[in-house]
């Protein structure tokens, strides 16, 4: 059926109603869980002649929310689910300069769904791998039956290495660094069109 289409491509599900736990009642009052980054690492390599002399940050990000969008049917909700990413920035090394504010598309990016990545500038006080900020940006979009639902997210975190993060640089100049444990990322709710209120109820 039409609707069931629209569901699968753009990365949407339907919840039962008796799924209605703490979880849910969070949506319905907009007060979503943290994003949390499960994974970090960097790394700047030596300058010399090799195969890779690119500096590089890798990251992997966690959506855990169910965002309701609407009532589908008696039987449950339309909703944009949890989701998991991983994003990588890269520049040249010695010659290229940090893409500082440039996003840069994580994956996997579904149809309607994506999250972006951008590099922010640190104290200074460190290599740029071992002392920055990730601006992180969640879009979903999706229409169900005649209606059009989005959602965007944004949040900003801060590594360190010697504070919050993990990392140092060798005799030859080489440079890597990588997180301890998870990192928690409190998200901004920054646009947002449709909501379940509107259509049919949240609960």
């Amino acid at each position: 059926m039409l609707f069931s289409a629209l569901v699968l491509a753009a990365t949407v599900a339907v919840s039962p109603v008796v799924a209605a736990s703490p979880v849910v009642q969070r949506q319905v009052t907009t007060e979503f869980a943290p994003w949390n980054i499960t994974n970090v690492e960097s790394y700047k390599p030596s300058g010399e002649p090799s195969p890779n002399t690119n500096r590089r940050i890798s990251v992997r990000i966690t959506d855990p929310n169910d965002i309701l969008l609407m009532r589908a049917s008696r039987f449950g909700f339309a909703f944009f689910p949890a989701m998991t990413v991983d994003c990588n920035i890269e520049w040249e090394f010695p010659a290229g300069l940090p893409p500082y504010g440039e996003e840069k598309l994580c994956q996997p990016a579904g149809d309607g769904s994506s999250f972006t990545v951008a590099l922010v500038e640190g104290t200074g006080e460190l290599e740029t791998v071992l002392d920055f900020g990730l601006k992180f940006k969640e879009s979903r979009e999706v229409n169900v039956r005649q209606f059009y639902f989005k959602r965007v997210f944004e949040g900003t975190a801060s590594f360190k290495a010697g504070v919050n993060y993990q990392g140092s640089c060798g005799d030859a100049g080489v440079c890597a660094g990588s997180l301890i444990g998870n990192a928690a990322v409190t998200q901004e709710l920054t646009e947002s069109v449709g909501s379940c209120e509107e259509y049919g109820g949240c609960t």
